[in-house]
């Protein structure tokens, strides 16, 4: 058996890429849980602070406006509370899994 061949059998040779040791499938200790929630809230802002943009840019009236701070108001709360409803299920222990088991009938 070659040597490149025994090198390939699951565990990358070296780390070419930066990886912490054990990133591979089958490691041990999982990446940090932070990351996706930091990603998702910066993703939800970039969003609801576009729309915001185009609406401000757009000079509408006073009444549209008031209603558009409304339903802005409403997905902020939306993304927050997914956000930490998603970060929490990643976690045994969080926010949101406390409520879990009743709404899951367990």
């Amino acid at each position: 058996m070659s040597t490149e061949a025994s090198q390939s059998a699951g565990k990358p040779a070296d780390n070419p890429f930066g990886l912490t040791p054990g990133a591979w499938a089958g490691a041990g200790r999982p990446l940090q849980t932070w990351r996706l929630p930091t990603i998702n809230a910066i993703a939800a802002a970039a969003i609801i602070g576009a729309v915001g943009f185009r609406l401000w840019e757009a000079h509408l009236p006073a009444y549209a406006v008031q209603e558009e701070l409304v339903l802005i108001a409403a997905g902020l709360v939306f993304a927050v509370i997914a956000i930490a409803a998603d970060a929490g299920r990643r976690r045994s222990h969080g926010p949101c899994s406390g409520g879990r088991g009743a709404v899951a009938g367990r």
